[in-house]
């Protein structure tokens, strides 16, 4: 019944320096990625933001005509 429990072993093998280093660069280029990712997505959103009001706006002037 313990063995439900416990996480199996991963097997694992000590890394270099240099393969240490390769994978710090590769995760700070995903991240500078995602970072830019999620500007550009926000910054499109509020854009977004702002044509749907005006759109809104537009849409109440003209009922009043």
């Amino acid at each position: 019944m313990n063995e439900v429990f416990t996480a199996p072993a991963l097997p694992t093998k000590p890394i270099s320096g240099s393969e240490a280093q390769a994978l710090d660069r590769t995760m700070q280029q995903s991240i500078s990625t995602l970072k830019r990712d999620f500007t550009t997505l926000f910054q499109r959103y509020t854009v977004w933001l702002g044509e749907r009001s005006s759109v809104n706006n537009l849409k109440a002037a003209l009922v009043k005509f």
